[in-house]
């Protein structure tokens, strides 16, 4: 199996974290820029829920179904 190549591809991403978990690898990630106001009530927006941990099983990201 060829070793996941976890190189910087997004350029809106900063401090970029890659923790070796016995399963899986966590990415930790924040996004460089601020969010947007939103066009009808003026609030600040989310960005997209990036901020929400996730959890990708490493099977999935190599390929291989879980399920």
């Amino acid at each position: 199996m060829a070793p996941l190549n976890f190189d910087r591809k997004i350029t809106l991403l900063e401090k970029i974290f890659i923790v070796n978990r016995d399963t899986h690898k966590e990415i930790i990630a924040k996004l460089d820029y601020d969010a947007p106001s939103c066009p009808d009530c003026g609030s600040q927006m989310k960005k997209y829920d990036f901020q929400k941990p996730s959890k990708i099983p490493y099977l999935e990201m190599t390929g291989m179904p879980t399920r």
